[in-house]
């Protein structure tokens, strides 16, 4: 019995110390009526995740014109994935992520370096 409790015990002690990395959590594709913009999109969803979005002069030169486009039809999925999968399909496949996990920033790039 001690041995189980001591199973039991270094199993909850090693889930509780994993790291969950927040932008593998899951959130749904539904945007409010007054997301517009990528920028708006993004901030949605990635409003519970202690990250933030940066598109000022500290990210990538193109990252502004990326942030204002217009929500593209294709993110309309209206399903459940993953939030970095949501803002992959958000910024188009001919742009990249570029994430600070130090920081929590967030930024976009269509640049592959």
């Amino acid at each position: 019995m001690k041995t189980l409790l001591l199973v039991i015990s270094l199993f909850f002690a090693i889930t509780a110390k994993a790291e969950t990395n927040p932008l593998d959590l899951y959130v749904r594709t539904i945007y409010p009526a007054e997301s517009k913009t990528v920028l708006d999109a993004a901030r949605y969803l990635i409003e519970h995740t202690g990250y933030r979005i940066e598109v000022g002069s500290n990210a990538p030169s193109d990252a502004r014109s990326i942030a204002l486009a217009p929500i593209p039809p294709v993110a309309d999925l209206r399903r459940t994935m993953s939030v970095k999968d949501a803002l992959l399909v958000l910024i188009g496949t001919e742009n990249y992520l570029v994430i600070d996990k130090k920081h929590k920033l967030i930024s976009f790039t269509g640049n592959k370096s």
